[in-house]
């Protein structure tokens, strides 16, 4: 009985001191700012009855609306669009919000559903932009515009997707590792853990310079202060760990053909986790997507070779103007 008490004890100071150093992370990693310009707001949105509360930024611009949203990892927020933000704030009424769980916006403590995203993005456009609205949507936010654009075709024109995924990548239910892995980062303890021992510094490096960016001296210390600092607020691992474990995937086999509004998608030709060869599929399910491939760039064109995206958001949204 001693040595059960012992045990007891010991493991109960290890998961206490595990907790501590969970909380000086967080508090090191210091207070997020907003990178894009413009006025910051939220949106107060009903969720289960409750309010939650989802940061967005709105350009100083009058015409017609665009929608940025980005894409979902350990890591994002709106700052990911800070280069279209920018470079279509002149012509365009242009909005980014932080999606729930992540930047700005409230991080509840549960498991996230697609449905969170797609009833958010829907009730975004419907009560704060209030227009029909270009969206410019990347990797699996890219599904969420196209569903909602599929059943609610009056709150979305055009769509211009960055290495979407819904057709090959993140459509089915997770393999059994992912669930399991995704159970683990939702452990009070043992998960805030695992999370922070996925966004360090050096993991966080790592999956810009091997995954997201072909040119890895584009990996500045900067970036990966800003990507620690998101990924360190209270709560970040929420909406990851439904991620990793397959809750927020998403099939857009039968809503993609059906799509009647105007649609591009931009590639990375180094892209790896979402290939190139994944706009095949795009385009045969779909014969009238237009289809950029940008070089020497990977997951990220909009970041990476910032310049020639937004000329090609600029002329696309032009022509469907």
């Amino acid at each position: 009985m001693g040595r059960l008490t012992t045990a007891g004890v010991i493991v109960g100071g290890a998961l206490a001191g595990l907790g501590a150093f969970n909380t000086w992370l967080g508090w090191q990693a210091g207070p997020l700012e907003s990178a894009l310009p413009g006025n910051g707001r939220f949106y107060h949105w009903s969720l289960g009855g409750q309010i939650a509360n989802v940061y967005y930024k709105r350009s100083e611009g009058d015409g017609a609306p665009v929608v940025l949203i980005h894409g979902i990892d350990a890591a994002a927020s709106s700052s990911e669009m800070r280069h279209i933000f920018a470079g279509l704030s002149e012509h365009h009424r242009v909005y980014a919000l932080d999606l729930l769980g992540f930047g700005l916006s409230d991080r509840p403590a549960r498991r996230y559903r697609t449905t969170d995203y797609l009833d958010l993005i829907e009730g975004f456009l419907r009560d704060v932009v209030r227009a029909p609205a270009a969206v410019v949507a990347s990797s699996l936010s890219a599904a969420y515009a196209v569903t909602v654009a599929a059943r609610s075709p009056e709150l979305i024109d055009s769509l211009l997707l960055v290495c979407p995924t819904g057709l090959e990548r993140l459509a089915d239910p997770a393999e059994p590792w992912r669930q399991y892995l995704g159970k683990v980062l939702r452990l009070p303890i043992v998960g805030s853990t695992a999370f922070n021992l996925l966004v360090s510094r050096r993991g966080l490096r790592y999956f810009l310079a091997e995954r997201a960016f072909a040119d890895a001296t584009k990996v500045t210390d900067g970036l990966i202060d800003a990507c620690y600092c998101t990924s360190h607020q209270a709560g970040a691992r929420h909406a990851p760990a439904s991620f990793v474990g397959g809750d927020l995937n998403l099939s857009i086999r039968e809503t993609y053909p059906a799509l009647t509004q105007p649609v591009a998608i931009v590639w990375g030709r180094e892209a790896k986790i979402t290939p190139v060869s994944d706009a095949n599929r795009f385009i045969q399910s779909r014969p009238q997507t237009r289809l950029k491939v940008i070089e020497r760039c990977c997951l990220l064109p909009h970041v990476e070779q910032a310049e020639e995206f937004v000329g090609y958001a600029k002329a696309t949204l032009a022509g469907v103007k």
